[in-house]
């Protein structure tokens, strides 16, 4: 296995892990809608159960977040094979991607809703938690490799 596999991998396995574990500490620890303050006028820890998707959209219709992770997994298994050598930016990319789709579908199978915790407070946006942190910084990140290598077309 090459170290842009490797990566993948590692990356994806942590990701995982790590969503896991802020979503136990979160459910064992605190009730629907409670709040704790972590860093003033910044940070909050609220444990909402979101049944939609981004934003709370398509609030009940559990399929459409499943078959967005499908296309996910096959969108991945397209660029491992497409990708070789894989560079280490979109191995990264592709590891947080898989791991944030996969830690939001586990809630979905199991409770039927995503659990949610980090509320900024200092601006008005959405709960949201690790996995969805993971998808946007994939999301970042392989729109910056693309931009970089559609610049490298564009001059050859």
């Amino acid at each position: 296995m090459d170290l842009s596999t490797s990566l993948f991998w590692a990356v994806l396995i942590s990701g995982v892990a790590l969503d896991r574990a802020v979503k136990w500490f979160e459910v064992s620890g605190m009730a629907v809608g409670q709040s704790i303050e972590a860093i003033p006028q910044v940070l909050n820890f609220t444990y909402v159960q979101n049944r939609g998707v981004g934003f709370g959209l398509f609030e009940g219709a559990l399929w459409l977040p499943i078959l967005m992770c499908v296309i996910v997994f096959v969108a991945t298994a397209y660029a491992f094979a497409r990708l070789r050598p894989m560079p280490y930016l979109v191995a990264l990319g592709l590891g947080l991607l898989c791991a944030g789709a996969i830690g939001n579908l586990i809630d979905r199978i199991f409770f039927g809703y995503v659990v949610d915790i980090f509320d900024l407070t200092f601006i008005r946006f959405p709960v949201f938690n690790v996995a969805d942190s993971m998808v946007t910084i994939a999301c970042i990140i392989l729109v910056f490799w693309l931009l970089s290598k559609s610049g490298d077309a564009v001059e050859r």
